[in-house]
C-alpha cells in the first residue's frame, strides 16, 4: 500500500435541537446538545420497563458515540498492521477534524483505539492512552470537510432543484404533515423541521426514551399503501439535501471538490515520491454530509445515510507489475466484512491514471477554482 485515506462519520450524538413539544429537552440529556452520546442510566431513568426486558448485562453494553469511534480505531489497528507502525510516528499520519465537538471527540476516541501506548510511549501505567494532534480549522473556513458553504453562482440553482424534490416527496403527504405539525408545535413544517423532529426521535429512541404517543399513531402511508406508525413515516421523509442533490454534477464539485482534488494530488506527490509527510495516512473526521457528498462525487453512493461511524477508506496501492491502482472500501459496522466499492467505467482495483481521469470533473486543485466558480472573487 502506498498511501490511505479514511474519511469517518461521528460517533452517535445527541440532538443538535429538537422540537418545541418534545418532552426531552436538551437537560434530559446528561452532556447537553451537540455531544457524543454516553453510556449513561437513560434507559433506567426514562424508560424502566424497557431497561428491565433487556436485562442487565445488555444494558450496560449499549454502544455509544466515543465507544463506536474507539472500536473503529481498533479495526484499523487490525486493517493497516504492518503499515503503519505499531507505535504512533507522527511523521505517518495526519489527522484533520471539522471545528466540531462532536467531530474532534471522535477523532480522539478514534486515536486511542489506533494507538494504545506501548513502550516509550507510555507516560503513566495507569492510563492507556496518549495524546495525539488533531488538526481544525474554523467552520468558516473549512472547504475541505464543511458542507454547505455559499456559492451564490449555484446556490438559487440549488434550492429550486431541492424544493421541486421536496415538494414532489411531500404532496401525497399534506395531512400527516399537518397532523406531525400540531402535534410537535413548529411553526412551519419543511424539510429543515422535519430533518429536525426525525433526527430528534431516532436519537431518543436509540438512547431508550419513551417517545410521545403521537408518534405511536398507525397511518396508512400514500406512497405504498402500507399501515406504518407516524415515527416511520416522518423518518422515510426525512431526506438530506445532499442526497435531494446528487444527480446533479455541480453539487458534488461543490461541496466535495477540495476534499477530491487533495486526495488527488497528494496521491500524485506520493507516486512521484515527493511525499513529506504524512507518509502513510490521512484521517478526517467529519460529518454525514461529507461522506454523502463525496460518495455522491464518486458515483458510488448507495443513497442511504451513513451510519454513525461509517468509514469510507480511499486506498492507493501498488501493484505486482509496479503501476499504481486505487481501491475504495466502505465500512458501516466494525462487526461485518466491508464492502468493496467501483467507480462507474473502472474495476475495484482502479488504474491511478483512469481514477484521476473520472474525477477530474468533480475536483478543485486549488483554493481560487471554487472562488473562481462561486463567483465569490
Amino acid at each position: 500500500m502506498g498511501i490511505n485515506f479514511q474519511l469517518y462519520r461521528h460517533g452517535e450524538r445527541t440532538p443538535v435541537s429538537t422540537y418545541p413539544n418534545d418532552p426531552y429537552q436538551e437537560d434530559a440529556w446528561p452532556n447537553g446538545f451537540k455531544q457524543l452520546t454516553k453510556v449513561t442510566l437513560l434507559l433506567f431513568r426514562f424508560n424502566f420497563d424497557f431497561a428491565c426486558q433487556m436485562g442487565i448485562n445488555d444494558f450496560f453494553t449499549i454502544t455509544k458515540g466515543c465507544q463506536q469511534q474507539y472500536e473503529l480505531g481498533r479495526y484499523l489497528r487490525q486493517r493497516y498492521n504492518g503499515f503503519l507502525d505499531e507505535s504512533y510516528n507522527a511523521s505517518q499520519i495526519y489527522v484533520r477534524s471539522t471545528d466540531y465537538d462532536r467531530t474532534l471527540a471522535s477523532a480522539a476516541c478514534h486515536l486511542s483505539g489506533l494507538y494504545p501506548p506501548t513502550g516509550e510511549q507510555v507516560w503513566n501505567s495507569e492510563i492507556q492512552w496518549q495524546p495525539i494532534p488533531v488538526h481544525t480549522v474554523s467552520t468558516h473556513d473549512d472547504y475541505l470537510l464543511k458542507v454547505g458553504h455559499e456559492c451564490p453562482a449555484f446556490d438559487p440553482m440549488f434550492k429550486e432543484a431541492n424544493d421541486d424534490f421536496v415538494n414532489n416527496l411531500y404532496k401525497e403527504y399534506e395531512a400527516f404533515l399537518e397532523y406531525v405539525k400540531n402535534a410537535t408545535g413548529v411553526k412551519q413544517m419543511n424539510a429543515a423541521s422535519l430533518k429536525r423532529i426525525a433526527t430528534a426521535l431516532r436519537l431518543e429512541k436509540n438512547a431508550g426514551f419513551a417517545l410521545p404517543e403521537w408518534t405511536r399513531k398507525v397511518w396508512i402511508d400514500p406512497n405504498d399503501g402500507e399501515e406504518k406508525t407516524a415515527f416511520h413515516i416522518v423518518q422515510k421523509l426525512n431526506v438530506p439535501l445532499t442526497t435531494s442533490l446528487s444527480y446533479l454534477p455541480e453539487q458534488s464539485r461543490i461541496h466535495s471538490g477540495h476534499l477530491v482534488g487533495t486526495i488527488v494530488n497528494n496521491m500524485k506527490l506520493k507516486v512521484a515520491d515527493q511525499t513529506t509527510t504524512p507518509t502513510k495516512m490521512f484521517m478526517y473526521s467529519a460529518h454525514d454530509a461529507t461522506l454523502v457528498s463525496l460518495m455522491n462525487a464518486l458515483n458510488i453512493s448507495d443513497g442511504n445515510v451513513p451510519p454513525f461511524a461509517a468509514c469510507l477508506f480511499i486506498e492507493l496501492h501498488t501493484t505486482s507489475i509496479g503501476s499504481y491502482a486505487v481501491r475504495i472500501v466502505y465500512l458501516t459496522d466494525v462487526s461485518k466484512e466491508p464492502v468493496v466499492l467501483s467507480i462507474p467505467q473502472c474495476s475495484s482495483w482502479c488504474p491511478l491514471e483512469k481514477f484521476q481521469k473520472l474525477v477530474h470533473n468533480v475536483a478543485y486543485y486549488n483554493d481560487e477554482q471554487r472562488s473562481t466558480e462561486c463567483s465569490l472573487q
